[in-house]
């Protein structure tokens, strides 16, 4: 009888040791849910007592970030909420903006997740760069500057976080028919045939791409001084929607021109 009441004993000690072993993980938890959510703890313990009821948007399918929401992609859902903590939203305030991530169907959608796209100007068109060098890492959707640099360790700026339409080949200088495809404007388009010429005619130049690391982050500026020629295209070509800063500037080109003459000459 002695030896049972020891086992008895020990079996409901390992019980209430288990039981507040677990009571310290749910604090610990709780602790952190109230940390990362900035609820009050007197706010916490009242807010199972006042839900309302709401409405709310959700997508109905898998979306990839980029890609401007329709109808089809949405749906609204019916839920109690907490009082006051959720602003009630309708479809329509989300056909047309674009996910900042891909995300999930059934994700539950709020303004801090989408952004409305940039408006795409009339001279807008696809344009297919088979000379760009890319990297294996780079995708579909992926965000890319398009640099120049020379061999005296120049280096410009060319286009401007692009997004990548479409992408295969030319990876580590394998040449091909497709390589990549973006969107560009006509200004952009003159600005790459200036950079053309120059990776032509100068030894050692080189036209790439090179990723950001996130979509949120901010455009780098336009450095690129773009050849005589084109320089008085953009002044008067009457296709051009909106001229980038810095491009028609005659001293940086002029000074670019003349240490690439110099070198050439040594």
């Amino acid at each position: 009888m002695a030896v049972i009441r020891k086992k008895k004993g020990k079996i409901i000690l390992s019980v209430l040791a288990g039981a507040v072993g677990m009571g310290i993980l749910c604090g610990i938890s709780f602790f952190f849910y109230v940390q990362k959510t900035g609820v009050q703890l007197s706010a916490f313990f009242q807010m199972e007592n006042k839900l309302e009821p709401s409405v709310l948007v959700c997508l109905s399918q898998d979306v990839s970030d980029g890609k401007p929401l329709t109808e089809a992609d949405l749906k609204e859902v019916s839920v109690q909420v907490p009082e006051g903590q959720f602003t009630r939203h309708d479809i329509s305030e989300y056909i047309g903006k674009c996910l900042k991530l891909s995300l999930n169907s059934g994700s539950i959608l709020s303004e801090n997740l989408v952004y409305v796209p940039p408006k795409i100007n009339d001279d807008e068109r696809l344009l297919n760069l088979s000379y760009v060098k890319l990297n294996e890492k780079m995708e579909n959707d992926d965000y890319v500057d398009i640099r120049i640099s020379f061999r005296n360790g120049s280096d410009y700026v060319l286009l401007s976080k692009k997004r990548i339409v479409d992408i295969a080949g030319n990876i580590a200088g394998e040449e091909s028919a497709n390589a990549l495809w973006i969107q560009a404007g006509e200004e952009e388009i003159l600005r790459l045939a200036s950079a053309v010429v120059d990776s032509f005619y100068q030894e050692g130049c080189e036209i790439y791409a090179i990723e950001y690391v996130s979509e949120m982050q901010e455009a780098a500026e336009i450095t690129y001084p773009v050849n005589e020629a084109v320089r008085k295209l953009l002044s008067s070509d009457p296709n051009i929607a909106e001229l980038a800063q810095g491009n028609l500037s005659e001293q940086i080109r002029d000074n670019l021109e003349k240490e690439l003459k110099k070198e050439s000459e040594e």
